[in-house]
């Protein structure tokens, strides 16, 4: 399926205004194919939003509650701080630059492995056809601030997962993040060429 946000969001919002998606009972009757639009919809609608400036960092998820809401509706999935429940391992793949991962609010607003817990615009990986999950999701759970609003503001959040680890030495992940987002800033005059060689002293 072609990566088209402009085409992905139009299809979420035209699912979410078309009365034939869901049946009288609002129970979601969605085909396998058509929920992974679905999906693929919200994750464009997750990218073009986080690049959005929000006024008050606590509306971060507020403000998307009402597409959320009408998501749930569809699918019948349960809304866990901007992921869910039925698609949680690929909704944790979520990622920015890494020059962004300290943009966080002074006032929490949401739990480290969701993407409202954060300033930056979020990208998602993707999964391939020969691709096996790994992991589980023992256990998922939120605490909204206002019971009868499970899609708005959260005070609480925790998340469980079972799978393998791999050993990362300290040295090797601060040489990855150096490499990725600490390269020299070139200065706004270059006149005797530092910055060219600081540059190529960092890339050896």
């Amino acid at each position: 399926m072609r990566d088209d946000t402009e085409t992905l969001e139009n299809l979420l919002v035209d699912m979410i205004f078309d009365e034939t998606s869901q049946p009288d009972d609002c129970s979601p009757v969605l085909g396998v194919f058509r929920t992974t639009q679905l999906y693929q919809a919200w994750y464009a609608l997750v990218h073009n939003y986080s690049r959005r400036e929000i006024g008050r960092p606590s509306d971060r998820l507020p403000a998307i509650g009402g597409m959320a809401a009408e998501f749930s509706g569809l699918t019948g999935h349960r809304y866990l701080a901007g992921l869910w429940d039925k698609n949680i391992l690929h909704d944790l793949m979520w990622f920015t630059k890494a020059r962004e991962w300290s943009q966080r609010p002074v006032e929490w607003r949401a739990p480290s492995w969701s993407w409202a817990s954060i300033n930056a615009v979020i990208t998602y990986g993707k999964i391939t056809a020969d691709s096996k999950p790994l992991s589980t999701v023992r256990k998922c759970s939120v605490s909204p601030k206002d019971p009868l609003s499970i899609f708005g503001e959260i005070v609480d959040g925790v998340i469980e997962v079972k799978g393998p680890f791999s050993l990362v030495e300290l040295q090797d992940s601060n040489a990855t993040l150096e490499e990725e987002s600490k390269a020299p800033v070139k200065p706004k005059r270059d006149v005797d060429g530092d910055w060219f060689l600081k540059m190529m002293g960092h890339f050896g």
